[in-house]
């Protein structure tokens, strides 16, 4: 696990780190989470999930409210 500042950290091998602005998660694939803002995920394709707007999913789009 590697700290490089205040503001993000992280860990590989699936650890999951919080922290008051976001967390980066590196494991051969990547996840982004942000501070109630969204969760960025890749993994070969690309799925964004934003703060209770909407899921964009691998494959479709779903509207949530």
């Amino acid at each position: 696990m590697n700290i490089y500042d205040t503001n993000f950290q992280i860990c590989e091998d699936s650890c999951i780190i919080s922290n008051s602005n976001y967390v980066q998660i590196s494991n051969s694939n990547y996840v982004q989470i942000s501070n109630s803002n969204y969760v960025q995920i890749s993994n070969s394709n690309y799925v964004q999930i934003s703060n209770s707007n909407y899921v964009l999913s691998l494959d479709q789009l779903i509207l949530q409210r």
